[in-house]
């Protein structure tokens, strides 16, 4: 759960190292129950994906 002055969300965080994933793809999207696409790297330290 992540709350903020405006409301509240259901988030899913996940917090790794630069190694993630040893295997396989991270896919991410942009709005729920859309397609997602992989991506390589995650955002700089300090920001937000």
């Amino acid at each position: 759960m992540a709350f903020s002055d405006t409301g509240n969300m259901l988030v899913a965080v996940k917090a790794v190292t630069d190694a993630y994933p040893l295997r396989g793809d991270v896919i991410i999207a942009d709005e729920p129950f859309v397609r997602g696409r992989p991506v390589q790297t995650g955002p700089p330290v300090g920001e937000f994906g």
